[in-house]
């Protein structure tokens, strides 16, 4: 399929007419490329509607029954004519010159199929964290651009990266199998992307700070609490539910290296033994 721009920009949202615009403005004020800004409204109650219509045909929107954000990324997909996509959660945005700064280094090595970068993190305009690579289990965080390589084991603990900051070739995805984004899960869903895509993709780990994660306590965030906040018995046991399922999804895949398997198989018992124990509390 023919690409018509650099990067096709995906934004689901629900519910966050004010937000979403701050995340759109951020996209569509990058420079040094072409791109497709894609917002598909996951039933939402509010004027979000009313509040994309500002941008009328620069941006491309979608509208469909609240089915959650997997759903919305994997109908964006749908529509993607960029040779890259990249995804764009509507409290999220990105900062001026984030494509500027990745996409030279796809360009300069056509082997590469994805990029990673680093971002902020924001609790209610605070900021909490200065690098969402130094919060995961990433221990030390690289200093330059390197490839992504399954001994740093970090992948395991946790999802490394952002939403925001995954920039993957459009040709790639079909390796990722169907639907793109698992859809079955409320979240983790792009922590289940993210390793597949370090399988499947030639990755670039970019330490650059390109864009700030905001959270904000909504009625978005239903089966996980906001960030900081007790977990309930209930949303403790989906949370491991997932997590499980990640691992799960993760050793189905062909051909994945010894150190990935025994790590992933250390961490796939790790969660069945934690689910076993909240369910017979």
């Amino acid at each position: 399929m023919q690409n018509l721009y650099d990067v096709s920009v995906i934004i689901p949202t629900y519910n966050r007419a004010d937000l979403v615009q701050d995340a759109v403005e951020s996209v569509l004020n990058q420079a040094g490329a072409t791109v497709q800004v894609i917002v598909v409204d996951d039933g939402s109650t509010d004027h979000t509607r009313e509040a994309l219509s500002r941008w009328g045909d620069r941006i491309t929107t979608l509208f469909q029954p609240n089915q959650g954000q997997a759903v919305a990324r994997n109908r964006g997909l749908e529509l993607a004519r960029g040779e890259f996509v990249a995804f764009l959660d509507s409290d999220d945005i990105w900062l001026p010159g984030k494509l500027a700064a990745e996409l030279p280094f796809l360009r300069k090595d056509p082997s590469l199929e994805a990029l990673i970068s680093d971002a902020e993190f924001y609790s209610e305009n605070k900021l909490e964290t200065p690098s969402r690579f130094a919060e995961s289990a990433w221990n030390p965080v690289p200093d330059r651009p390197v490839p992504f390589d399954f001994d740093c084991q970090a992948w395991a603990w946790g999802s490394l990266v952002a939403t925001c900051c995954m920039l993957v070739k459009r040709s790639s995805l079909t390796k990722m199998g169907s639907p793109v984004f698992a859809e079955h899960m409320a979240f983790f869903e792009d922590w289940d992307f993210e390793l597949r895509m370090y399988h499947h993709c030639k990755t670039l780990i970019h330490p650059q700070i390109c864009a700030r994660i905001r959270r904000f306590p909504d009625e978005t965030r239903s089966k996980r609490p906001f960030p900081g906040a007790p977990l309930s018995y209930e949303q403790q046991v989906y949370r491991v539910s997932l997590m499980r399922n990640v691992m799960e999804r993760f050793l189905s895949l062909p051909g994945l290296p010894p150190v990935a398997l025994e790590l992933a198989r250390m961490r796939l018992d790790e969660f069945l033994q934690h689910e076993r124990g909240l369910l017979a509390s």
